[in-house]
């Protein structure tokens, strides 16, 4: 059932963000941005949390978020980066 729709304050704006991941047992929603060459924090009510963005992000195909949500694993191409979230 439909609750309500989130418009976070995000600069650059979010326009075209590909996928998003959470779980009930996930405290945050997750959003892979690859065309800003990002990826999005935000709290279930859609406050901005954290961006972490790199020119290295220049082929953002996936994501996985570890069940502790203490890692953020970004498909870069071939390439696997890891974020630890503080």
């Amino acid at each position: 059932m439909y609750q309500e729709s989130l418009k976070p304050k995000l600069f650059p704006p979010l326009l075209h963000g590909l996928r998003l991941k959470t779980s009930a047992r996930f405290k945050y929603l997750y959003v892979l941005d690859p065309w800003e060459k990002r990826i999005i924090l935000l709290t279930k009510s859609g406050q901005l949390l954290k961006q972490y963005q790199s020119p290295a992000f220049d082929n953002l195909l996936d994501f996985a978020v570890s069940s502790n949500e203490k890692a953020i694993y970004l498909l870069n191409g071939s390439l696997i980066f890891r974020i630890l979230p503080s």
